[in-house]
């Protein structure tokens, strides 16, 4: 153990005889600590400092990717720790606390910034920048933020000497949340927060390791130690997690979870008037969706007909018959349903979830929209999610705790996502349908939030993958930046993406859009992140062209720049979604309450502006 831990356990007890007798007190407190070292390491790990520091070291390209790999995992620990201590306390703590809990974090940012700086940073390179991070760090020990030991620590060495810090930071991390669990245990606190606590103790333990492994692997001058090689450094991580080490050293099948494996992307292209079910049927063929049926039914020892078969499609923002640019369209479903028939799989089920339109419309439940679109053919069944929410404890990731009976027990998993565009991932495909399986999806959108929305479609999707993949956007689409509400002037690009890794075909989909960085947004980076990135193992076999006239939201400077101001816009300030709604069939789907003028014509004005139907 070094200083930084030593010093900490000395404010272990300070904390101990402060709040004597006021264990919420104390759990509070901690708490705010909590988020704030969060925050700070979440800051000084990101991804790109790292991998500036990575790319210096005088190691093989192989043990680099190791550390990368590892390093990212461990940051993506961290930033779901902060988000999830944060939405903790915005969600139950008092105006008050909800003011400090801001506060730790702005300064929890600061201070990571500030120490990867110091960090990485030599004088010479950036002294404005080394001058202002300094700077900072006095003012943090004047202010009893930033601990004597820990300041002393805080300058440019090698990778190593960055690696013990850290060892002894995520140890400290670890026995802070340890005593949380005491603290809570002992106050009979809910066990869902204590099963958190512990699992980030984990988590803190396991990062340690991590660094462990690194110290052990390179010596002071930043080389691989004698005899050490990239498959040796990756056993002693993956001994750790296998989560720390790259998709192809894990041990999951392809055949179990496909999820980053590349492959072949199948794509068609047809023209007006060509029958889509005869497109459908081609591109299945060609995908051979019927023999990756049948291996996965080989690995389960299960025949065909006692395969349990779920598909997810998207049908949840659609809001009235004549634009069907807004989801899958229901005779594709109903034909591949009968597809799985013909082959004698006995239980087909199409799973959905309801979404935020049910907080100010009525009959918004599954299984009304679906009768209002036309799904719920002879073939298959439609199941309500968060009707049939069951416990489950996930593998990895935070604030997901029960997941759709149906899709849990299903043998084989299919995404059947709609081409739209959407104004932070430029392109909603086949990916973000898994939203709504597990707990209501708009608990990961507004400030609140315990957990990312990209986390935690990430978090269903490694205990519960999608074994096939297929998008479409053949009779109508919406592009633009708010194409997943609808358009006044929807695309028709006649085309089928199919394949069995749904990364690869959400990139392949992106490529044909026009989107410049296709693993770059959100959810197709976090998919990379935790399976694999497949982009240099996968082939697009068919139509590679670009869909004519598709418009992706960086498509021009005043798109790009909403496109970056959406998210913290709707998270903010729209009214928790109120602003941004589709113009709904309300015959169909009456209001559930009311609206002034001003209201209505700011959605109006907003509709006309983005090209949502109006």
């Amino acid at each position: 153990m070094g200083e930084v831990y030593r010093e900490f356990e000395d404010e272990l007890r300070a904390y101990a005889e402060r709040f004597a007798g006021r264990p919420d007190q104390e759990l509070l407190a901690f708490l705010l600590m909590g988020l704030e070292r969060e925050q700070i390491v979440a800051t000084g790990y990101r991804g790109g400092i790292i991998r500036e520091k990575l790319d210096a070291m005088p190691i093989p390209e192989e043990v680099r990717e190791v550390l990368r790999h590892a390093l990212i995992w461990v940051w993506k620990d961290e930033e779901m720790h902060a988000v999830f201590l944060r939405g903790l306390l915005l969600r139950n703590g008092s105006l008050a606390t909800r003011a400090r809990a801001l506060a730790a974090q702005i300064s929890g940012a600061v201070g990571g910034w500030s120490a990867s700086t110091l960090h990485h940073r030599r004088f010479a390179e950036a002294p404005l920048l080394v001058s202002a991070a300094s700077a900072l760090t006095r003012v943090g020990a004047l202010a009893g933020k930033v601990p004597e030991e820990v300041a002393e620590a805080l300058d440019f060495r090698g990778f190593r000497h960055y690696c013990l810090f850290n060892l002894d930071a995520e140890l400290t991390a670890a026995r802070c949340f340890d005593r949380m669990v005491e603290i809570a245990r002992a106050s009979d606190a809910d066990p869902e927060l204590i099963e958190e606590l512990a699992g980030m103790a984990r988590d803190e333990d396991e990062h340690a390791k991590v660094f462990a492994a690194f110290i052990a692997s390179i010596d002071d001058d930043d080389r691989i130690v004698p005899g050490v090689t990239a498959d040796a450094l990756a056993e002693r991580l993956r001994a750790v997690n296998e989560v720390y080490v790259a998709r192809e050293r894990r041990s999951v099948s392809e055949v179990a979870s496909p999820l980053g494996t590349g492959g072949e992307v199948h794509a068609l292209a047809g023209a007006a008037g060509d029958d889509k079910r005869v497109a459908l049927e081609t591109i299945l063929d060609r995908a051979e969706l019927d023999a990756r049926l049948r291996a996965r039914a080989a690995e389960l020892d299960r025949p065909l007909h006692r395969m349990r078969i779920a598909i997810k499609p998207s049908f949840m923002m659609g809001y009235r018959r004549e634009d069907r640019a807004t989801h899958t369209d229901p005779d594709l479903v109903d034909a591949l349903a009968r597809r799985l028939r013909a082959l004698g799989v006995a239980d087909v089920a199409a799973v959905e979830g309801p979404n935020l339109y049910d907080v100010f419309f009525d009959r918004r439940d599954v299984r009304s929209v679906a009768r209002y679109l036309g799904y719920g053919g002879t073939g298959y069944r439609v199941i309500d999610a968060s009707t049939e929410q069951i416990p489950h404890r996930f593998a990895r990731g935070m604030a997901h705790d029960t997941v759709s009976r149906t899709w849990a027990e299903a043998d084989f998993r299919i995404a059947f996502g709609k081409l739209r565009g959407h104004p932070t991932e430029h392109l909603w495909s086949t990916l973000a349908t898994v939203e709504g399986l597990g707990p209501r999806h708009d608990r990961y959108m507004f400030a609140e939030r315990q957990a990312q929305r990209h986390s935690a479609t990430m978090t269903l999707l490694a205990d519960f993958p999608f074994h096939f993949a297929i998008l479409e956007g053949w009779d109508v689409a919406a592009d633009g930046l708010f194409g997943m509400y609808g358009a006044a002037r929807p695309r028709h690009p006649r085309r089928l993406w199919a394949g069995a890794d749904a990364i690869a075909v959400d990139i392949a989909a992106a490529r044909a859009a026009g989107v410049p960085e296709p693993t770059a947004t959100r959810v197709t980076a976090a998919a990379c992140h935790w399976f694999g990135d497949p982009s240099g193992r996968m082939r697009v076999v068919g139509a590679t062209d670009p869909i004519p006239r598709w418009r992706h939201p960086r498509s021009d400077p005043l798109s790009t720049a909403l496109s970056l101001m959406a998210d913290p816009m709707y998270v903010l300030a729209s009214g928790r979604g109120s602003l941004f709604l589709a113009a709904m069939d309300e015959e169909a789907f009456p209001p559930l309450r009311g609206h002034g003028p001003p209201m209505r014509m700011a959605r109006w004005a907003l509709r006309r502006f983005f090209n949502m139907r109006r």
